[in-house]
């Protein structure tokens, strides 16, 4: 399975210029987000696999190791050799920074790292729509092209601008969505499998 995603993943990336894990516009092939999607999911599976075996400890609990995945991953992000290789990395930057044992574990248990880290999907999930906007009110204010220090200043105030609202969102949608969820479930699973009397054999 996890080959067969690696070669979707593949033709993906060659059929087409970029896999647009940025946002998709002007979609050539609208199947190919649920066939990215599909394969992206695969990869998930497969390295929850890794991480719960515990056979990948060994070698992704080193700094050295989450470090050097981290730099591989900028370099192809900032010298654009290929959204592919990109995507194919964050696995293992996965496994290294949830096995690590160092320094870096550490750090990433700080409580604003740990707080950035439960809003997370909720982040992900409410930047998108702000994003035009935002994009629009800062061309409205400032038409010129940005000088790349300014344009960097505004992009980290814009994304920390998105933290109140994701957090609004964790609190107020994921965290009950997700104990209704669960409440839902495990009550069919009550139902389907009835716990047993003491006087049944």
């Amino acid at each position: 399975i996890l080959t067969c995603a690696i070669a979707a993943m593949g033709i993906c990336a060659s059929v087409w210029p970029t896999l647009n894990i940025h946002g998709l516009h002007n979609r050539p092939w609208p199947w190919r987000d649920l066939l990215r999607c599909v394969c992206e999911f695969m990869l998930g599976l497969a390295t929850f696999r890794a991480y719960a075996s515990g056979k990948a400890a060994r070698i992704f609990a080193r700094n050295d190791v989450a470090l050097g995945i981290s730099a591989a991953i900028l370099f192809v992000v900032l010298f654009n050799r290929g959204e592919l290789f990109a995507m194919l990395l964050f696995p293992a930057l996965v496994l290294s920074l949830s096995l690590n044992t160092g320094w870096i574990a550490t750090l990433l248990s700080t409580r604003p790292l740990y707080f950035l880290g439960e809003i997370s999907f909720s982040l992900y999930l409410v930047t998108d729509p702000f994003r035009g906007p935002l994009r629009n009110f800062v061309q409205f204010m400032h038409p010129e092209p940005l000088p790349p220090y300014l344009a960097m200043a505004i992009a980290a105030a814009c994304a920390g601008a998105m933290i109140f609202p994701a957090w609004l969102t964790f609190t107020l949608v994921e965290k009950p969505s997700r104990v209704a969820l669960r409440t839902l479930f495990s009550s069919r699973s009550s139902r389907s499998f009835p716990a047993r009397s003491s006087s049944e054999p």
